[in-house]
């Protein structure tokens, strides 16, 4: 979308379930308090679709849509019974996923747990 320049911060699933049980197990410290869980490095959506075709050995042919005929398409898809595609989806593609600045919120440094990049996790 758009040359697949949103940025995304993908987290590895077993560093969310190590925190969730680190969450539980100390919940009398934790009570009430909000985490943010991200994984350790910034990547857009044009490299991890890279990445994971690279790591599939999937012969993709990436194209980036504008998002003006995203938008259209998710305009008419929107009215099926199960739309893939949504114009709500295709603005939400266009924002960053990224950790936000707030100093109240934790993190994986708050559980002493270290972040796996997605490039240990492809190459186990």
């Amino acid at each position: 979308l758009d040359g697949g320049n949103t940025l995304v911060q993908p987290v590895f699933a077993n560093d969310v379930g190590k925190a969730l049980m680190a969450i539980v197990e100390g919940y009398e410290e934790f009570q009430g308090k909000t985490f943010q869980l991200a994984g350790p490095a910034e990547y857009t959506y044009k490299e991890v679709a890279e990445f994971v075709a690279d790591i599939g050995g999937i012969n993709a042919c990436l194209t980036s849509v504008p998002s003006w005929a995203a938008t259209a398409a998710g305009t008419a898809m929107e009215q099926m019974v199960n739309p893939i595609l949504t114009p709500d989806m295709v603005a939400q593609l266009q924002e960053d996923v990224l950790p936000k600045a707030n100093p109240e919120w934790l993190d994986f440094s708050d559980l002493n747990i270290e972040p796996t990049s997605m490039d240990k996790v492809a190459f186990e």
